[in-house]
């Protein structure tokens, strides 16, 4: 997970967002810096998300598919199994489907989470550029020019250095159990339903 987040720090980092030297042109230097937060937030949160949402469509196929063979087997023993009435059927219909519930349930908990940490990059990220348009109200930048792009890299500094140490190591904790469920909840779904089939076992 740490690996996963490193690319995507260094993906932003590589794409020129700290590397352009002052222009000349103040106006156009004072714009360069204000996309430069928005780069390094929102490519940050678009990795983050691609990430998620990749790696829970995966899960779900798996879920899905244990689910779905189950259902067939027992649609499979209907003309075999006297026992099996439409009472019971549907019994059976809702043990299984609490099976994926349980498992949509512990997606939806992570996904939430790591959504209250994007929506909190967002309000940084918006808090930083207000900041930048505060102090190019008040910054003479004809008369200081000299000065400007020190004092606006700084505050590029500062907002990459609240990236590295604040959200990306809050962001590996909100995906770290994404990441363990991608070995783990298919099979704690494959017993579920695997319970359930022992369950109604006696009925074939």
């Amino acid at each position: 997970m740490k690996f996963f987040l490193g690319i995507v720090v260094l993906s932003v980092l590589g794409s020129g967002v700290f590397s352009q030297d002052p222009s000349g042109n103040p106006l156009q230097d004072a714009y360069y810096v204000i996309n430069s937060y928005h780069r390094m937030y929102e490519g940050t949160k678009d990795n983050v998300r691609f990430y998620m949402s990749d790696t829970s469509k995966t899960i779900i196929d798996e879920l899905v598919q244990i689910v779905t063979n189950e259902i067939g087997r027992w649609n499979g023993r209907k003309q075999t199994c006297a026992n099996l009435t439409p009472r019971n059927t549907e019994a059976i219909g809702n043990a299984l489907r609490d099976c994926a519930w349980n498992a949509a349930d512990a997606l939806y908990d992570i996904h939430n989470n790591v959504y209250a940490e994007l929506e909190d990059m967002q309000e940084e990220s918006l808090s930083l550029q207000f900041s930048v348009m505060h102090r190019l109200r008040n910054f003479d930048i004809l008369a200081n020019y000299n000065d400007f792009y020190d004092d606006f890299q700084n505050v590029v500094d500062q907002a990459y250095d609240r990236l590295e140490h604040h959200f990306i190591p809050r962001l590996e904790a909100a995906l770290e159990p994404l990441f363990a469920a991608e070995t783990t909840l298919a099979p704690q779904t494959q017993t579920c339903v695997n319970a359930i089939s022992r369950q109604f076992s006696a009925l074939c």
